[in-house]
């Protein structure tokens, strides 16, 4: 599956090696280039936030690989900015990489020109001063990326000074500490204001513990074609522009039924908001026509809470479940007339609620979305046997866990999600912070918007809504799902930045979807 375009590529440690390797043997750009490059990028990116000149005062933290390179680089040019400048080298010189040795070598030559404003120093000698904290910046070029246990000895105590200083501290590539391909923050760990990372982002700085030690977040360009960075995404990460495309790429409707129909299943007698949601998301999205169907008594409750909705009763049990096979046959009979189907949202549990959504998937052959309460009636094993790459499963973590996925800690929610997706045959939205959207036999995308509100009852609902709404406006079941989290996590940004976080309810989600599709993606 080609990616969508737009997407910001994200790369493992291993692939940002990768990248490095076919740069310089492929392209016959040398490593100490692409070093200065990385260097200077780096200055240029810190420069831009904070005025650095005569009487700056900058510390720069260089470890024994080529982040330490990097960031000799950076003193060195901070230097010829007028700043003053300490570099504090935690490796062995004599068993740095070629190209880092030669950038060692030129700040050594230039500290010995101009002593008053450029020193470099040990990590000894800097433990042993008040250095960090009498800086105005401080960059952290320590480790880098290949992080897989916690920082020791020096580069320990390093952090720990770093972090201790109170002042901004600029991390080089990622933060030292944190596993640049799971997100996880070791102990100690550098907790950055901003993060610049060379050629491409990685995975890890949006996974886990990553947002809240990397802080703001910029990618530069030293060199690396973007097609090498392309190839070796192990991820991608959403844009306003990719949506922005997609959504204005789609043909305009000249009628309703030009885009969708799209049909709503949910609800029982005890749960009617969850469909009434998912029906308004899915019309906010711009399916041009939206039904929904529920039991029929649940009907007097829906039905007045979504006027410009038909709805539509299905048998039902005396308990006010949707009715097994009966209730199947009843939403069957208008699949030659709608486009897209979601089932799930408020259906209830028990073994009519299962009998129904499975016997109406086994028959359904257009695309789905399968959410909260229809994951519960169904596996891995079914989805496998029936979606055929058409469905769009929607589950949070225990309901990824109970559909048979994996939850080994070590592994990360990306790899998690591309397992699963590939073993069941099926779009899986695995929801989180952040959520990732993982197409079957493709890189999975990293949602670039939402915070902590979205963890809030309903808001699931307006997510599915919107997905089968795009699905309704002819989006391939990944890009109706990537769409999906992307316009609801910036409908979710766009509430908190007026509101805050804490008051968010679904209802206030989709009064948001309006305003932030016109802001941002018209």
């Amino acid at each position: 599956m080609v990616p969508i375009p737009g997407c910001d590529p994200l790369l493992s440690s291993a692939a940002m090696r990768s990248a490095d390797r076919r740069t310089i043997g492929e392209y016959g750009i040398p490593g100490l280039v692409l070093m200065e490059s990385a260097g200077r990028a780096a200055a240029r990116a810190l420069s831009e936030r904070w005025t650095v000149g005569p009487g700056t005062r900058v510390t720069v933290a260089c470890g024994p690989g080529n982040n330490g390179g990097d960031g000799f680089v950076v003193g060195r040019v901070l230097h010829a900015r007028g700043a003053s400048v300490t570099v504090v080298v935690a490796g062995d010189p004599e068993r740095y990489s070629v190209e880092s040795g030669v950038h060692h070598r030129a700040l050594r030559r230039l500290a010995e020109e101009d002593p008053a404003h450029l020193t470099v120093v040990s990590a000894t000698e800097a433990l042993g001063s008040t250095g960090f904290d009498r800086a105005d910046l401080v960059v952290d070029a320590l480790l880098g990326i290949g992080q897989s246990s916690a920082p020791r000895g020096a580069v320990a105590d390093l952090v720990g000074r770093m972090n201790a200083s109170g002042r901004p501290i600029v991390a080089v590539d990622v933060p030292t500490g944190l596993d640049s391909d799971t997100g996880v923050a070791f102990d100690p760990c550098v907790r950055a204001t901003l993060t610049v990372t060379m050629g491409a982002a990685k995975v890890g700085m949006f996974l886990a513990d990553g947002p809240s030690v990397c802080g703001d977040t910029v990618s530069v360009e030293i060199g690396i074609p973007a097609s090498v960075a392309a190839g070796e995404a192990v991820a991608w990460r959403t844009t306003d522009a990719a949506v922005r495309a997609l959504l204005r790429a789609m043909p305009r409707r000249d009628h309703k039924y030009a885009s969708g129909p799209a049909l709503v299943v949910g609800g029982s007698l005890r749960y009617t908001g969850a469909p009434v949601l998912a029906a308004r998301a899915a019309a906010r999205a711009g399916a041009g026509y939206v039904l929904c169907a529920a039991p029929e008594r649940a009907g007097d409750r829906i039905a007045p809470s979504i006027p410009d909705v038909p709805f539509v009763g299905l048998p039902q049990t005396e308990d006010g479940y949707a009715d097994g096979v009966t209730a199947a046959d009843a939403v069957l009979e208008r699949a030659d007339r709608v486009r897209t189907l979601l089932v799930g949202p408020g259906l209830g549990r028990g073994p009519t609620v299962t009998t129904f959504v499975r016997s109406l998937l086994e028959r359904w052959r257009g695309p789905a979305v399968v959410d909260a309460d229809a994951l519960n009636a169904i596996d891995g094993a079914f989805a496998a046997r029936h979606a055929d790459g058409r469905w769009v499963l929607t589950p949070h973590a225990a309901e990824f866990e109970r559909l048979g996925g994996s939850t080994e800690a070590a592994v990360p929610p990306t790899a998690r999600a591309a397992a699963a997706s590939d073993a069941w045959r099926s779009v899986v939205v695995l929801k989180g912070f952040p959520t990732v959207v993982a197409p079957p036999g493709s890189a999975p995308y990293v949602g670039a918007t939402g915070n902590p509100a979205l963890a809030t009852a309903g808001t699931g609902d307006v997510l599915a809504g919107l997905s089968v709404g795009l699905l309704a406006r002819s989006l391939a079941p990944a890009e109706a799902a990537a769409v999906a989290v992307h316009l609801g996590g910036a409908a979710a940004d766009r509430y908190a930045s007026r509101c805050g976080r804490a008051s968010m309810t679904a209802t206030d989600l989709l009064a948001e979807l309006g305003p932030v599709l016109h802001e941002r993606f018209d």
